[in-house]
């Protein structure tokens, strides 16, 4: 029987699966409620659009386990997800890692005391489901000490990067260890360790560069733990984890961060980095909340210290997030307002130019004049200069909704969109920034002190649910993979990492180019196929949906 391809660009093709993302915010998506506790969710997204969820819980110990989801929300491993490690864990855990990296595969980084230490572990954990580095992961150190909270980020050549932090007397130094994809240890058995004469270097960050580098965002704190002295820096390195910079960025001084904060930062699309925190710099037990643009070469946007956000201090300014870099290169930044004993709460937005003006004014955008209802923005989202901003509104249980703002401040959806309204409490949301036109979100659900993990998708017009013809919109205009018959041409002059997926979202092929290609797809069946093209950064460039006929 004679196949030929029938192949679409830019248009709407069905994707005719049984859709699990519901538009009822009282009744989300549940993605676990086994028996036991359940904590601290991880969500991180694939090329084909769906996602990993991570968490810990289990009925007799804090297990890793790992869920993983289409475009639509469907469920594609078994009923609550699958364990990746039940080795044992403290009565109480720290917080741990997730990424995908560049071939779909989940990669999560976790202490546990298997080895009757803190100790730091990598699983990686195909789209199938299988275990890459073994049923028991691979260590990154192997070090006496204790080693916990570890961070991950995949470098452009798919290598895998960890840091945490280590116990060393009475301070804490940071660790780093690198593995290949392959999960092979690149550096010292024990790792190389970041650290400063008479204080702690803690929290870190890690961000890819282009180059497989990375960058490693810390503080820098002495004095007593519940009121350090707490200075914010960052350093960038090379493949080799050879130092780029002469000497670590300082982009925040001692201005009274809270001893609670980690280090926060987004990627400006340029290899540098964009820095958001809270402070006490006035002295007058109010929080400030400032902004600072790190470079790719090292150098500074603002002046010492990062900008303010607003200068309106009879107020608190926290629980802040900067969303994005608009087109025109300003930062967008969102946080919550209350005044001094915190009675009365409200949102607020601010626009800061690439010179550090502050363009919405020096109070900010008001965005939900301030009342006696608490709220706190728990997750954002930015996609063409538009914010999307989750947040929490105690009015009534915990609820949460979404906003939607634009690069000149103004209400995208006529109405703010209710994600989740159920009863009991909600905690540590998560979330993918907007793909496809869609987000998802997922936290902790507890109800009757039972506890679920919870998810919910919104769309970039306000929506929940599934788009309005049950069908997957295809965007790219480009024409870099063309299909004919069963050849795959490839038009473009550098590496792309080609994924190819069937309709249930199971990888079926992937392989690397380099340059212009023909590559010939074999045994493909009668069936709906998704073809990914990323380049080496991790970058959609373009996706192709095929549907296999007679």
């Amino acid at each position: 029987m004679k196949k030929s391809m029938l192949f679409a660009i830019n248009i709407l093709i069905c994707f005719n699966l049984m859709a699990q993302w519901t538009n009822d915010s009282l009744n989300n998506t549940t993605i676990c409620n086994a028996p036991g506790d359940k904590g601290v969710p991880k969500i991180s997204s694939l090329s084909d659009n769906g996602c990993y969820i991570s968490w810990y819980g289990g009925a007799s110990n804090y297990d890793i386990n790992l869920q993983r989801l289409d475009y639509e929300g469907n469920a594609l491993w078994q009923e609550n997800g699958i364990i990746v490690s039940g080795h044992e864990q403290e009565t109480w855990v720290t917080d741990f890692d997730m990424k995908t990296d560049n071939d779909d595969n989940a990669v999560i980084v976790f202490n546990d005391i298997r080895n009757d230490n803190w100790d730091v572990f990598v699983y990686k954990v195909s789209p199938e489901g299988e275990q890459l580095f073994g049923a028991n992961g691979q260590a990154a150190g192997d070090s006496p000490s204790a080693d916990m909270t570890p961070r991950v980020c995949i470098t452009s050549d798919n290598s895998i990067i960890i840091a945490w932090m280590r116990e060393a007397g009475e301070y804490l130094n940071i660790a780093m260890q690198k593995f290949d994809s392959q999960g092979n240890k690149l550096w010292e058995v024990n790792g190389r360790e970041l650290s400063v004469a008479g204080a702690s270097v803690k929290w870190p960050y890690l961000q890819p560069t282009g180059d497989a580098g990375f960058i490693l965002g810390y503080f820098v704190e002495s004095g007593p733990y519940w009121a350090p002295d707490k200075l914010m820096y960052a350093m960038r390195y090379d493949y080799d984890g050879n130092a780029l910079w002469n000497e670590a960025v300082e982009l925040c001084g001692d201005t009274g961060i809270t001893a609670w904060d980690d280090f926060k930062a987004i990627p400006d699309g340029n290899d540098g980095l964009i820095a958001f925190w809270q402070d006490d710099r006035d002295n007058n037990m109010l929080f400030n909340s400032a902004v600072q643009h790190l470079f790719a070469d090292g150098t500074l946007a603002f002046p010492a210290d990062g900008i303010e956000v607003a200068v309106t201090h009879q107020y608190n300014h926290y629980y802040n997030y900067a969303t994005g870099l608009t087109t025109g290169g300003d930062i967008i930044v969102f946080w919550a307002q209350a005044d001094a004993n915190q009675n009365n709460n409200g949102l607020m937005g601010q626009k800061i130019s690439g010179d550090g003006e502050r363009l919405w004014g020096d109070a900010g955008l008001e965005l939900i004049a301030m009342n006696p209802t608490f709220r706190f923005i728990q997750a954002t989202a930015f996609d063409n200069d538009t914010s999307f901003i989750v947040y929490e509104d105690a009015s009534n249980n915990d609820n949460y909704l979404v906003k939607a703002i634009d690069k000149e401040g103004l209400e995208v959806w006529k109405e703010n969109t209710y994600l989740s309204v159920s009863p009991g409490s909600k905690m540590q949301p998560v979330g993918t920034n907007m793909i496809d036109d869609q987000v998802v979100i997922c936290w902790i659900d507890e109800q009757n002190s039972d506890r679920s993990v919870k998810a919910q998708n919104y769309l970039s017009d306000g929506s929940l649910g599934q788009v309005e013809t049950g069908i997957w919109p295809v965007k790219s205009s480009n024409n870099i993979i063309v299909l004919s018959g069963s050849t795959l041409s490839i038009e473009y002059p550098d590496a792309l990492h080609i994924n190819i997926f069937d309709g249930m979202g199971r990888l079926y092929e992937n392989f690397k180019t380099q340059g212009n290609a023909e590559v010939e797809l074999k045994n493909l069946m009668k069936q709906l196929y998704i073809i990914v093209a990323l380049n080496d950064k991790g970058e959609m460039i373009q996706r192709l949906k095929v549907v296999v006929g007679e």
